[in-house]
């Protein structure tokens, strides 16, 4: 290889190593921001081991043009699958498409629109070969190479790589891969799937014939001088005599890998001829001709399926029902854990419609429009008489937070008709008045906790999590504490010490036996003190509950996220007055719900996500003020509401929508832009298909210059 290098790059003495520092990628990025996202020329690089100065060796499986992977079968496999995830979700991946035989069943839903998992090895070689067919008749056509083609943007779809992964393992499974299903599977084989006999001649001859294809394939890459769109990487025994031959001349007469540290990233020059690495039991990856001697990557069957099932429920957009709140306060008796109103199960209410539909457990709420004077009449279908009471009611639309016509806010704000319907219904009035009455005390609470001399100990999870109270807290172990106050704080009915000891203490074995769970509870209860309430330690001594289990509760301290859900239930009572309480609520947002955990705790939300749902609740009421305040003519202060919602990190497009309609309606057409690049960001979109439908609609809605987003960089605005 030549030792001639393009400027920016330094070439070891070998000429087979090359380093560009990441300052320079960093410029040329910010130089060539205009021309859009560049076709990257290495799209099959991917990381196979860290040697022991900490630099990371990479692979250009597509420059290699084929490879074969000796070792034991764990560690192979476990190489070839973290080659596989990495291609499957790289950024510099994002057109390859990789082929998996016989290894990685795990992964075949990582990410289908980049990888695939195939039952036979001679389909997956059908499919190599018509992509290699159509590549060279592109590169033909354009009389030049894949890497001139990439860098001058020509056709990128047409010299996007495919790579096939073949695990050469030894035990056949007739219908689920041609050389054998792994031996680490972690799950039972697909149905229908049956080992068949080892005379079975069909699947002997299948095998071989796809064993000689191959070889075939192989030979013909082997025999390439430049980047043909494809790679072959093979898995085998160290010891398999039925595994292909290789060429292990040991002459580096091209580079098959590439270093990288933190300074630098190598190029991948053309003519690379297949090689054979090893790798041993302690997960060692060798390669003489070139010194690689690194600690190979390694993901397991178990990670590679816990992987993709993280994966694939990060991709489903659709929303989980809140739970009910948990407590046994009379105010969480109505409402859900995000403190909105409960409906009834069965029935949603809408402001635009007068009749509901009843719920057969619920009390059956009609309204009457036949007189000047509506009546509300609520009949109680478990009363052993079903006896009804008429009180006054006030307009449908009147009683709801968003009291103008549906129309207005569709025409005005980044809210849909579903919006309108589940965030702001109108409630009825036997309900309004059980809430009036249920929470007498919020606003003397909320007082308080304004107070900065009130004695009240006060809890904050709507951003870095604090505790502040009368008492200093214990030296050297506050954050301890405050986790253990949290946990108790969010368990209103208890916990008991081994419940407790769980939580906080999981990686101690028989924690609850021992003494520190207790005096971690003294040091709490210090801190916390007596409350001039009830005249009684915040934190008791554990007492039994009503099933005879002794626990732990605390009481009297204030905690942002209820006093958060209090507000936003009240203000659902009050109509269009109650977007003062929910600003309020806005008010008390410091940051990402439970932000800068201890490190090492906090895993008991794993159980119950308090944080996914107080930031659910803080988005929703976001959304909610912004959209009252942008159909009332006041974008600025809709826009401030929005940004709280952005505190909280969610990575939704809900805030950054209403930013949109907000920009938009201040004339601020170069701010929209903005928020439209983000929205786009926010989703890899490079297609409408990308876009959830919700953000797809309101989009198409709020501008007039939203058609087509990716055809025309939003980055260049025209005059408008």
């Amino acid at each position: 290889m030549s030792a001639d290098a393009p400027a920016g790059w330094t070439v070891d003495e070998s000429g087979s190593r090359w380093r560009l520092p990441l300052s320079v990628l960093a410029d040329d990025a910010t130089n060539n921001s205009r021309t859009g996202d560049p076709c990257l020329p290495y799209p099959a690089l991917t990381s196979v081991g860290v040697a022991d100065d900490d630099a990371q060796w990479m692979l250009d499986l597509e420059q290699l043009h084929t490879l074969t992977v000796r070792g034991p079968a764990e560690q192979r496999r476990n190489l070839l699958r973290h080659l596989a995830a990495e291609l499957a979700h790289n950024s510099w991946s994002d057109h390859v498409h990789v082929s998996l035989v016989g290894v990685g069943h795990e992964l075949a839903q990582l990410n289908p629109a980049r990888l695939s998992w195939h039952a036979h090895l001679d389909t997956a070689i059908t499919e190599l070969r018509a992509h290699l067919a159509g590549v060279d008749e592109a590169t033909a056509a354009e009389n030049s190479t894949i890497l001139n083609v990439r860098l001058r943007g020509i056709a990128a779809d047409a010299w996007t790589p495919h790579i096939l992964i073949v695990d050469l393992n030894r035990e056949h499974v007739h219908g689920a891969v041609a050389f054998g299903q792994s031996s680490d599977r972690i799950s039972d084989p697909e149905p229908g799937l049956e080992p068949h006999n080892a005379g079975t001649s069909c699947g002997e001859r299948r095998d071989e014939a796809a064993r000689d294809e191959l070889a075939a394939l192989v030979a013909e890459l082997d025999a390439r001088t430049e980047r043909c769109g494809v790679g072959i990487i093979i898995g085998a025994e160290p010891d398999d005599p039925a595994a292909l031959p290789a060429s292990d001349d040991g002459e580096p007469s091209s580079m098959i890998g590439v270093q990288i540290d933190a300074g630098s990233i190598p190029p991948t020059p053309e003519g690379c001829a297949r090689r054979v690495m090893t790798i041993d039991a302690d997960v060692r990856l060798r390669y003489p001709p070139l010194g690689l001697s690194a600690s190979a990557c390694q993901l397991s069957a178990l990670e590679a399926a816990d992987l993709t099932e993280l994966l694939r429920i990060a991709a489903d957009l659709t929303d989980r029902p809140m739970p009910d709140a948990r407590g046994a306060a009379d105010w969480e008796k109505h409402a859900d854990a995000a403190g909105a109103p409960r409906q009834p199960a069965g029935r949603r209410l809408k402001a635009t419609s007068p009749e509901h539909t009843a719920s057969p457990t619920a009390p059956t709420t009609t309204t009457s429009t036949t007189t000047s004077h509506r009546v509300t009449v609520v009949v109680d279908n478990h009363s052993a008489g079903a006896t009804a009471t008429a009180v006054p009611a006030q307009p449908a639309a009147s009683r709801s937070l968003l009291a103008l016509p549906d129309d207005v806010y569709l025409a005005t704000t980044a809210a849909t008709q579903t919006d309108l319907d589940l965030l702001a219904p109108p409630l009825p009035d036997m309900t309004r008045e059980q809430i009036a009455h249920s929470d007498t005390e919020l606003d003397a609470d909320l007082a308080a906790w304004s107070d900065p001399s009130s004695p009240a100990p006060k809890l904050r999870l709507l951003g870095p999590i604090t505790l502040t109270a009368p008492t200093d807290p214990p030296e050297g172990r506050a954050a301890l504490i405050t986790e253990l106050i949290a946990y108790l704080l969010t368990r209103p009915h208890g916990a008991s010490v081994e419940e407790l000891a769980a939580a906080i203490w999981p990686h101690i074995p028989g924690a609850a036996t021992k003494t520190t769970p207790r005096q971690s509870v003294s040091l709490a209860r210090q801190w916390l003190g007596v409350s001039p309430r009830t005249r009684r330690e915040r934190l008791p001594r554990a007492a039994a509950d009503p099933g005879g289990a002794k626990v732990y509760r605390v009481t009297d301290v204030l905690v942002d996220a209820d006093l958060f859900r209090r507000l936003r239930l009240r203000a659902a009572i009050r109509g269009p007055d109650g977007i003062t309480d929910l600003q309020a609520a806005l008010d008390l947002v410091t940051g990402p719900p439970f932000a800068q955990q201890r490190p090492g705790g906090y895993g008991w939300l794993a159980e119950m996500p308090l944080h996914h749902e107080h930031t659910a609740m803080i988005v929703d009421v976001a959304h909610l003020v912004a959209t009252h305040h942008l159909a009332a003519g006041n974008p600025k202060t809709a826009a401030a509401a929005a940004r709280v919602s952005l505190l909280t990190e969610a990575g939704d497009d809900v805030a950054l929508l209403d930013l949109l309609a907000a920009a938009e309606a201040q004339g601020d057409h170069t701010e929209a832009r903005h928020y439209l690049t983000r929205i786009l960001a926010n989703n890899d979109a490079e297609v409408e298909e990308d876009l959830p439908p919700r953000t797809y609609e309101l989009l198409l809605r709020l501008t007039d210059w939203f058609a087509a987003p990716w055809v025309k960089s939003p980055q260049e605005p025209e005059d408008r």
